[in-house]
């Protein structure tokens, strides 16, 4: 399993316990297409379904722009995808409960039928952008009941970097074992990342491949999900 905790928290895990991780994860994906679908209904209330939904197209592409294997969307056939995406509370979910400060976590393949799995803790606020909102604001929307200061600014954490990071995990990818800041798979959050890291790169394709693009074609791609992730 890997897990997206929050960096500045107290509690977040020692990074001893990533030694283990030198090493990547035996499983991958070997079929040819894996499909993907969520089970959500506007819990993350800055994030209509709709809009939930081109998040997660997103993040995937950014991983199946680079590799031969196929990542492909089933929006209503939930029970007959691979790769299952929940949100949940810390009351629905005893990992969110024992482990503070944990944003997210994925199965990895091979791990039966959660494999490729990953879940989503509701108790953060979360956004596209993983800018401050207003109190008011939060309010306005049900996030928050009452603020002793209406102007203060509530955190929000970035989904889209953080789907990114859990994909990697469901491709079969453990965090990175040399904590480089600039790689999506470090285990601790870092919303400014929505890119693949050199490293991130040489990985997947290590355990994948590398899939075939007409040079020019796959600059005018990567181009366009560069901006589009952070103009969604």
């Amino acid at each position: 399993m890997g897990i997206c905790v929050v960096k500045e928290d107290p509690n977040r895990f020692a990074k001893v316990s990533f030694q283990e991780e030198q090493t990547e994860w035996v499983h991958k994906w070997e079929q040819q297409t894996v499909y993907y679908s969520m089970e959500y209904n506007d819990e993350c209330p800055l994030i209509p379904k709709n809009k939930m939904r081109r998040v997660i197209n997103l993040a995937m592409s950014t991983w199946n722009f680079e590799i031969p294997l196929k990542l492909k969307s089933k929006w209503r056939h939930f029970d007959q995808v691979e790769i299952k995406i929940r949100f949940r509370t810390s009351e629905d979910d005893d990992l969110f409960k024992n482990r503070p400060g944990v944003l997210a976590y994925a199965y990895f393949p091979g791990q039966g039928e959660v494999s490729g799995d990953m879940v989503f803790n509701l108790d953060y606020i979360w956004s596209v952008d993983g800018e401050s909102i207003l109190a008011s604001k939060a309010i306005e929307l049900g996030i928050i009941e009452n603020a002793s200061d209406l102007d203060n600014r509530l955190k929000t954490y970035n989904i889209i970097h953080t789907m990114i990071h859990e994909i990697g995990h469901g491709l079969g990818l453990k965090h990175d074992a040399d904590d480089n800041s600039w790689d999506v798979m470090d285990p601790y959050y870092d919303g400014k990342i929505l890119d693949l890291s050199a490293r991130d790169l040489y990985r997947i394709k290590l355990k994948y491949g590398t899939r075939v693009w007409n040079w020019s074609i796959y600059a005018i791609v990567k181009k366009w999900l560069h901006n589009r992730k952070r103009n969604i």
